[in-house]
């Protein structure tokens, strides 16, 4: 419900609203031996649902790679 009376609000703001108040977003900072390090794919703050569903179809795979391993499935 927030989040629909926020997009709510801000469609009736105007664009100078906008120009003084920049949307900012979380950028982290990476070492070059960090960056090599980390597993996770860092988001798109650009793209975060294509980003999202890409997650969440690696991890179903590796889920079904790991009940197909360890024959959860199997039907006796």
């Amino acid at each position: 419900m927030r989040d629909f009376a926020k997009t709510l609000k801000n469609k009736f703001r105007s664009k100078q609203y906008f120009t003084k108040h920049p949307q900012r977003g979380y950028l982290p900072v990476q070492s070059v031996l960090e960056a090599e390090s980390t597993e996770t794919p860092c988001s798109s703050p650009k793209l975060p649902h294509a980003d999202t569903h890409s997650r969440i179809e690696h991890y179903a795979s590796r889920y079904v790679a790991y009940c197909n391993t360890s024959n959860h499935f199997t039907s006796t």
